[in-house]
Order: structure tokens, then C-alpha cells, then sequence
């Protein structure tokens, strides 16, 4: 179950306790993992998230919007 999330060199990353489930900046990779493992209810999101800027993207809330639409593929799938 995916229970923490980062951004790290322009990619999401989508872990299960410690161990890195997938990291990917292609939404539907990300989509794919979540229906795969799940989401747990608590999941916990990096402050990597809040400042992805600082992580490679190109604003601080790109990695919540790749997040955010593979969210919405897994919910529409």
C-alpha cells in the first residue's frame, strides 16, 4: 500500500513504508501503481511536494499536478 509521496529530480515517487514502489513524471505510470498497490488512507505527502521547484520541476506545484491527474485517471478508470 502507498503510503508516502516525494518529489525527487523531476519525477514523482510513490513509496510503500521505505521501499520506492515506481517514481515517474508520466501521470498514467503513476495511475498505474496506485490501482496496483493502493493508496492508503494516511498517505503522507513529502514537503518536497510543496517546494517541487526546488526538486527539478519547472513550479512548486507541478508535482502535485502530475499527482493530481494520475488521482483522477485511477478515479475516471
Amino acid at each position: 500500500m502507498i503510503n508516502f509521496i516525494t518529489a525527487d529530480n523531476s519525477q514523482v515517487v510513490l513509496m510503500s513504508n521505505e521501499t520506492v514502489v515506481v517514481r515517474s513524471a508520466d501521470a498514467e505510470v503513476l495511475a498505474a501503481a496506485i490501482q496496483g498497490y493502493g493508496m492508503s488512507r494516511e498517505t503522507f505527502c513529502s514537503s518536497s511536494m510543496d517546494f517541487a521547484d526546488e526538486e527539478g520541476f519547472e513550479t512548486a506545484g507541478a508535482a502535485y499536478a502530475i499527482l493530481d491527474d494520475a488521482q483522477y485517471l485511477v478515479a475516471n478508470a
